[in-house]
């Protein structure tokens, strides 16, 4: 079966994930970027869903990133797994995720008292550039450190509870990860913020009523903690013999 799913983890919006199978000649993440206008929650038995959107840069008009996948680090109970989501995604314009446009990543259903703590974005080595507002290419040298991804810690993990549905943006902040040198060279440094962390109740969401998402973040920034060269301290960071799962088998892993 191909584990590639339809994951809402949205670029300059990050909005996540909902399952499909799919060829690996076609990219379903390019191919259906949301409008934010659009219903926060999709209408299936799925509780959660990433999604991804970018802050704009005025004197560049692309910034292409190669996203080789996306992990999640679930916990509960001293229990952690890392989910393993929209493998292969291939080459985005950072740029096309605006004005509310969502990058959908993940949708997937998640048991009772299981958290989301931490969201990892990795790049390819290769494919990364900018194009800039004379029509020229740049390519994004990026970290040597990129192996490890681009982490976003949550400060304040999002903790499931029956009856809701829960939604993560993850923005990923153009302006502040793209650094032109005076030699011209292009460098991509990775800022990954938490743009929102929401929840709903799911017999609202299934209803189509309005309901405004009650807010997780607790009002505290979460960014990643090292510029996203993969150099920094981060205790919270999964270790080799961490299990590793794709979004279908989340809730056999936690039963």
């Amino acid at each position: 079966m191909n584990r590639t799913l339809n994951i809402r983890f949205g670029f300059a919006s990050l909005g996540v994930l909902g399952l499909v199978a799919c060829s690996p000649s076609v990219n379903p993440y390019s191919a259906s970027p949301q409008s934010e206008t659009q219903s926060s929650f999709s209408q299936t038995p799925n509780n959660f869903r990433l999604s991804l959107v970018d802050a704009p840069k005025d004197d560049i008009k692309a910034v292409n990133v190669n996203v080789d996948h996306v992990e999640i680090l679930l916990e509960k109970g001293g229990k952690q797994a890392r989910v393993i989501a929209a493998a292969d995604l291939g080459i985005i314009d950072l740029f096309q995720l605006r004005n509310g446009v969502k990058l959908p990543l993940l949708d997937a259903n998640i048991p009772q008292g299981v958290a989301v703590k931490q969201i990892r974005l990795i790049l390819k080595s290769s494919g990364n550039s900018i194009t800039k507002s004379d029509d020229s290419i740049c390519e994004l040298k990026t970290p040597s450190a990129q192996h490890t991804g681009i982490k976003l810690i949550l400060k304040n993990p999002v903790q499931f509870e029956n009856g809701y549905s829960y939604s993560i943006i993850v923005d990923f902040d153009a302006e502040k990860s793209v650094v032109l040198q005076g030699n011209g060279n292009c460098l991509l440094k990775p800022v990954l913020k938490l743009k929102s962390a929401t929840r709903v109740s799911e017999q609202q969401a299934q209803s189509g009523g309005e309901e405004t998402p009650e807010d997780m973040t607790d009002g505290t920034e979460n960014t990643n903690t090292d510029g996203g060269d993969g150099s920094g301290f981060d205790p919270d960071m999964p270790t080799d013999t961490t299990p590793v799962i794709y979004p279908d088998d989340i809730v056999q892993a936690y039963q």
